[in-house]
């Protein structure tokens, strides 16, 4: 089972469209009357109450699998039940509600509505109220044996309003190009090559970027919706850290397919002398080598008749070594 949230500053709105729109009668309710006209009268007095509240009446819709329909055929009084205990567990009481069951889709699912202004003027909190709804619809579905809430891929597209059309169309795109893209620039263009617009909401004073939305024109109406609405895996933060992780894994295959393109080079081959010329070059050191032992200098040769005269006499001046008679 899941719970979608809808907040307003007036019942008129949820009152026609869970009872009017359907002709359908309230499952229950704490009201005086279940025309909507009257019941929207009720809201509006008790609102009066505490007029400090603003947001004085909330709407919530409870979805279950189609696996548990036939759970819920068999008792009738198991989804009032469930309701019950679902606005119990959210601090729902003494206050003036209405629960209706809709059978317009495939999942059983009912709705309510209830004023935040209770029967004494007090204000109904609704702080962190999205948390606690889930956590109230985990316990819920262990302790009734329910399935969880049916996938976006289960649902049947064609029965869609064009609003709700729109959001599963924006969230199958993201689907298929998030894994694609690894910056949020990448992103954008991906996203309006496939006629999805991308809106940042951004800090007034540092215009940090906080926030995204998506939206998409049906040729009808330009649908827009913050990330968080398509998908809790599409909110800015969400798709932030997602969008990193690709860049990181990017960057790391990148790193391997050159280490290893680098590997694969084969080494030019070095040229190997025959087995001749390796022969033949020692041998050749051989010889400067004893060539640079063995090496005498020519004797000094007269150029010229003072030269050869000069050489006579230094070595006639020599003296003779010898035996001495």
């Amino acid at each position: 089972m899941v719970a979608k949230i809808t907040k307003g500053s007036s019942a008129s709105g949820a009152l026609e469209y869970i009872t009017r729109h359907w002709k359908l009668k309230p499952m229950e309710s704490c009201m005086a009357s279940d025309e909507p006209d009257l019941m929207c009268l009720e809201f509006d007095a008790q609102a009066k109450m505490n007029p400090r509240v603003e947001i004085n009446c909330v709407h919530i819709s409870l979805d279950f699998s189609p696996e548990d329909k036939p759970k819920l055929e068999a008792d009738p009084e198991l989804m009032k039940t469930i309701a019950h205990d679902y606005m119990e567990r959210m601090g729902i009481r003494d206050t003036l509600f209405v629960i209706v069951r809709h059978n317009d889709h495939d999942h059983p699912h009912c709705h309510i509505v209830y004023s935040r202004v209770d029967n004494n003027g007090k204000t109904i909190s609704d702080h962190n109220d999205r948390f606690r709804s889930q956590k109230a619809c985990e316990d819920i579905t262990r302790q009734y044996g329910l399935h969880w809430g049916e996938s976006r891929k289960k649902v049947n597209r064609e029965r869609l309003r064009p609003h709700d059309a729109a959001k599963y169309h924006i969230s199958d795109i993201l689907e298929v190009v998030m894994p694609q893209c690894c910056n949020w620039e990448q992103l954008e263009r991906t996203l309006k090559a496939n006629g999805i617009s991308v809106e940042f909401k951004c800090n007034p004073n540092t215009g940090e970027r906080q926030g995204v939305s998506f939206g998409y024109d049906d040729s009808k109406e330009n649908h827009v919706f913050p990330g968080s609405k398509v998908g809790k895996e599409y909110s800015f933060a969400h798709l932030s850290r997602t969008l990193d992780r690709n860049q990181k894994a990017y960057e790391k295959r990148t790193r391997t397919i050159t280490i290893q393109a680098t590997w694969a080079k084969p080494a030019p081959p070095k040229e190997q002398p025959s087995v001749l010329e390796e022969g033949v070059g020692i041998a050749v050191g051989a010889v400067e080598a004893l060539g640079d032992l063995f090496q005498t200098h020519a004797p000094e040769e007269p150029q010229t008749l003072d030269e050869f005269d000069r050489m006579r006499k230094k070595y006639a001046q020599k003296p003779r070594r010898g035996l001495k008679r």
